[in-house]
This record gives structure tokens, C-alpha cells and sequence, in this order.
């Protein structure tokens, strides 16, 4: 996947076999995909559940680190709950402004 300043580009090749060699279905090809997008908006609402003792013990001198604030999540280990999460996305759009451009060969 690539991005500049004009649109995203995600190119994608694979192979698609049907059938073995004596079968009268057989078929081998091989394609490469390229989806285009113009402008694309994205708009995500993550969650983040935080330990307080973490958090309260947080030192200034680190509020730009963002490693020290990802060492502030909770974490499951710690509360012998497996499903919970520290960090959830909640919500995720995608708009597509201009639409998407396919191109096959």
C-alpha cells in the first residue's frame, strides 16, 4: 500500500488454479489488481481502559512519551480476565469521496 499526495494505491497480485493437470476444467492464471482511491476519510473511536495506580503514578517528565502512556493500559494479565481488552476500537468509517478505481491485468 502506498500514499502520496494525490490518492492511495494498494496493488495485489495472486493466482487463482482450478482443476489438476487431466481435469477439462483445468485453468492457471495469474492477475494483478490495483484499487485506486482519490480521497479517503477515515473517522475511528478508540477506546483505552486505564490502570489508575499506572496513572496516577505517571511522571510529567514523560506526558510527551507515548510509550509511557501505552505502559498506563490495563492489561488483562494483570486482572485474570482474558476478553477484555486495555484498547477497543469502537466505531470505524470510511468514506470514499471520490470512489475507488479498480484496474485488472
Amino acid at each position: 500500500i502506498t500514499h502520496n499526495s494525490d490518492s492511495l494505491r494498494a496493488s495485489f497480485g495472486f493466482e487463482l488454479l482450478v482443476g489438476g493437470e487431466n481435469s477439462p476444467l483445468a485453468m492457471n492464471n495469474l492477475m494483478d489488481l490495483e484499487l485506486i482511491v482519490p480521497s479517503l476519510d477515515i473517522l475511528a473511536m478508540l477506546r483505552a481502559t486505564v490502570e489508575v495506580d499506572r496513572l496516577m503514578k505517571f511522571p510529567l517528565k514523560d506526558i510527551t512519551n507515548v510509550d509511557c502512556w501505552i505502559s498506563t493500559l490495563w492489561s488483562s494479565k494483570n486482572s485474570g480476565i482474558e476478553s477484555d481488552a486495555g484498547v477497543a476500537i469502537e466505531y470505524l468509517n470510511m468514506v470514499l469521496d471520490d470512489g475507488m478505481m479498480v484496474n485488472a491485468s
